[in-house]
């Protein structure tokens, strides 16, 4: 049955990358994610963090398996005074205000290892 799934993953995993090409003309990596694991990390969410327009900033990071890790956190160079991250596998959840985001961690990861992992 195990072998089954598997199959069935990387079967759906190789056409939604393939289409992905196909569309766009360039690779994008591709992550696919249970029902399960997605309601085990959003009730990983504290209910305190707000997505709101006005003040703050919640997002969820589904992470490539190259870069799933709790040293994520540290990795990425997270500043604990302007914002908080949690890590829960497979993803990083983060929240700022939003008067702090042009400051975010989050805006330096472009053209690092963690970004093109």
């Amino acid at each position: 049955m195990y072998k089954t799934i598997l199959l069935a993953v990387l079967n759906l995993l190789m056409h939604v990358f393939l289409a992905l090409h196909s569309r766009f003309g360039f690779s994008i990596d591709v992550v696919i994610i249970s029902g399960a694991d997605i309601v085990r990390i959003a009730a990983s969410v504290p209910s305190d963090w707000q997505n709101n327009n006005l003040e703050s900033k919640s997002d969820v990071l589904y992470l490539l398996p190259d870069v799933d890790s709790k040293d994520i956190v540290s990795t990425i160079g997270y500043r604990q005074d302007i914002e908080k991250m949690i890590y829960v596998p497979g993803s990083l959840l983060y929240y700022v205000l939003r008067k702090n985001q042009s400051k975010s961690s989050l805006l330096k990861l472009m053209g690092t290892p963690v970004y093109n992992a």
